[in-house]
């Protein structure tokens, strides 16, 4: 695995339509707040929680567990 350069820089990406979601909607979101998994605000589809430069590889490796 890659050395992640800059920690601080996470994000949210849906594993259905690949969007990344807004900071706002994330941080406001409820189920974030109780540590739950947080829905995609476009589909509703499951967030993953991923570093930006690993998002990429978090989305393939999301597919294949998923068998896609």
């Amino acid at each position: 695995m890659a050395r992640i350069e800059n920690p601080d820089d996470v994000i949210g990406v849906c594993s259905e339509c690949k969007s990344d979601q807004p900071e706002q909607y994330m941080m406001r979101n409820p189920f974030a707040q109780e540590g739950k998994p947080v829905p995609c605000k476009y589909c509703g589809g499951v967030v993953i929680i991923t570093y930006r430069e690993t998002r990429d590889e978090a989305l393939d490796g999301s597919d294949k567990s998923r068998g896609i």
